[in-house]
């Protein structure tokens, strides 16, 4: 987000002093909502993913189907997808 501010000051800045006018889009100037709403966007989908390898982690466990193997790995990989809401949001 500060990247973005600086650019675009920087561009009004180089724009100002060779007296051209450059037609930034107003979007670029508030970049907030956006970044935030892909933000959101991209956790639920993580959390989604998340679900949905525990559900097969759940199936591969169940009595009459048994395979271990699948298992772990569905349920080590919505692990991973748990800790990568957690990256997201904490970090």
């Amino acid at each position: 987000m500060k990247i973005v501010a600086l650019l675009t000051i920087s561009l009004v800045a180089i724009a100002c002093s060779e007296h051209k006018v450059i037609n930034v889009p107003k979007y670029w100037l508030d970049m907030g909502k956006p970044c935030v709403q892909k933000v959101r966007d991209q956790v639920t989908e993580q959390l989604k993913a998340s679900m949905q390898h525990m559900a097969m982690g759940a199936h591969f466990s169940k009595d009459n189907i048994n395979r271990p193997g699948f298992a772990k790995l569905f349920f080590s990989a919505t692990s991973e997808k748990r800790n990568h809401v957690f990256d997201i949001v904490f970090n």
